[in-house]
């Protein structure tokens, strides 16, 4: 894998466990947790 490759790669799993994260954030504050 390219450098470059593996940055775009890295970044979008960043991304992803972000986005995970801000759902789990959503989820506990609908459930009052």
């Amino acid at each position: 894998m390219s450098k470059a490759m593996r940055c775009c790669y890295n970044d979008s799993n960043i991304q992803a466990r972000q986005l995970v994260l801000l759902v789990d954030d959503a989820r506990n504050s609908l459930c009052g947790n």
